[in-house]
């Protein structure tokens, strides 16, 4: 038997019949098969297998019937049984002897008589043809007479159906995924004899210790699962199943995935706080740091007090800017950067943008307050700004320290004078007892600071007069 081209010529004697004492009996399986090469395409091949039973035509036309084999003296007669191999999807042909009576030739297979159907067809000349084999028609075939000679049959062909690799149910399709996220490929496959299936990156074997390969292993299919957990950034690439088996020649098929690694925007404020100034202009921006490593940014919003929108101005670079010609109080609060690419959605960190409201006091006309010695005086200093502002009290230019002789107190109010949104007012009073004169009397003013760096002072100032007491 010569497996490289399936061929085979075998001859068994066959003890005679008593009844036909001079005939001389011989069996000779025959198989010629070539299977076809991996580089002929779409080409119908035929496996021909003979299986034949001859004798000479003096012993035939003497007998009634074919004759059954005799035991011998060392045991009952035993079929030689030849294996032979076939391409799956040809065509393969099986050839009787004609020394059977062409009306009474019976065809099996595992023991089953065949009759002509889609799968198999019997000639008058004892042939049978197995179209388009599959697995499922790998078995032992044999010839012989009607049911009442079953006796009489050829020797046996173990017909082995080779099958080239196949992917099934499903393919290899490419991914993507998050950095840090694990991945899994799944290459599924099927062929005669089993597959080996062998896993390579950009053409070169992938490496146990960096991945986690999994075959599970079913007759002739295996699932094999390629793992790739922590991904990084030289996770991404080209991945390929290649499965392969033995047959004449040896057969590889192959399947591909291209892996993507998705990398989140990272955002981040040029400042965590930004103090601006009521009606001046302003500007706020952030920076997407590894812009080099987002292939596509589908939307880009601000989030300020749970309302997104698209206002913004974006450079060249990686930077993004939000910017106020004229800034209200109502822009104060937390800004935030709202990106959104292949990896998902990222929202910034927040920045605080501050607006300052100048502070201004409410005008007084100028006022004289004349007072006599020992008695007492109070001022009154009205302002408002964002933050509350800060009133500090002067007395001929020389700042006032508070002590038993000159008392500062204040007051608040939630709204201030000026009907800005926010806007903080203070009153400021400042009470001098007991005044003596040529010491307490003199020019009273105020001025209102707080952090816009601004400072408001009344345009005209107290005026105290202090006379002397009566006598």
């Amino acid at each position: 038997l010569n497996t490289g081209l399936f061929t085979s010529s075998i001859t068994k004697p066959i003890t005679p019949s008593p009844s036909i004492s001079q005939s001389v009996i011989e069996s000779s399986i025959n198989v010629s098969s070539t299977l076809p090469s991996i580089n002929q395409a779409s080409s119908v091949q035929t496996s021909v297998i003979s299986l034949t039973e001859t004798t000479t035509t003096a012993t035939f036309q003497s007998s009634t019937s074919f004759p059954s084999p005799s035991p011998s003296p060392e045991g009952p007669y035993v079929y030689m049984t030849t294996t032979v191999q076939a391409l799956h999807d040809t065509t393969v042909q099986l050839n009787c002897s004609r020394a059977f009576p062409p009306s009474t030739i019976n065809w099996h297979f595992n023991g089953s008589k065949l009759s002509n159907s889609m799968k198999y067809n019997i000639t008058r000349s004892n042939l049978l043809y197995i179209y388009n084999v599959s697995v499922n028609d790998a078995g032992v075939y044999y010839c012989g007479t009607s049911d009442a000679f079953d006796d009489a049959t050829s020797d046996r062909v173990m017909l082995s159906v080779q099958v080239p690799p196949t992917f099934y149910d499903a393919t290899l399709t490419d991914k993507a995924v998050v950095i840090g996220k694990s991945i899994n490929l799944q290459c599924l496959v099927f062929g005669v004899p089993r597959p080996v299936v062998t896993w390579l990156k950009e053409g070169v074997n992938v490496i146990d210790s960096q991945y986690i390969i999994n075959n599970v292993i079913s007759d002739n299919r295996v699932s094999s699962v390629l793992t790739i957990e922590n991904s990084e950034r030289t996770s991404q690439g080209n991945y390929m199943c290649q499965a392969s088996n033995d047959l004449v020649e040896k057969k590889s098929i192959n399947a591909t995935a291209y892996i993507t690694i998705h990398f989140p925007a990272n955002i981040q404020p040029d400042n965590e706080k930004i103090e601006a100034v009521w009606k001046e202009t302003a500007n706020i921006s952030f920076t997407i740091t590894n812009k080099e490593d987002i292939k596509n940014i589908t939307n880009i919003k601000w989030e300020f007090k749970s309302i997104t929108n698209n206002t913004y101005s974006s450079t060249p670079g990686s930077k993004l800017y939000r910017v106020f010609s004229s800034i209200n109080v109502n822009d104060r609060g937390l800004y935030r950067i709202i990106v959104t690419t292949e990896a998902g959605i990222v929202t910034s960190m927040a920045t605080e943008l501050d607006v300052f409201v100048p502070a201004v006091l409410l005008s007084y006309n100028g006022e004289e307050k004349e007072r006599k010695s020992g008695q007492n005086v109070t001022f009154n200093c009205t302002a408002d700004g964002l933050p509350r502002p800060k009133i500090v009290w002067r007395k001929d230019g020389q700042l006032i320290i508070e002590s038993r002789k000159r008392v500062i107190s204040t007051s608040q109010e939630i709204e201030g004078f000026r009907k800005i949104s926010d806007i903080q007012q203070i009153t400021s009073t400042l009470t001098i007892t007991d005044l003596v004169r040529g010491i307490d009397d003199g020019s009273y003013s105020c001025r209102a600071d707080n952090e816009a760096n601004i400072g408001d002072i009344l345009d005209t100032s107290y005026t105290l007069v202090i006379d002397p007491l009566d006598e």
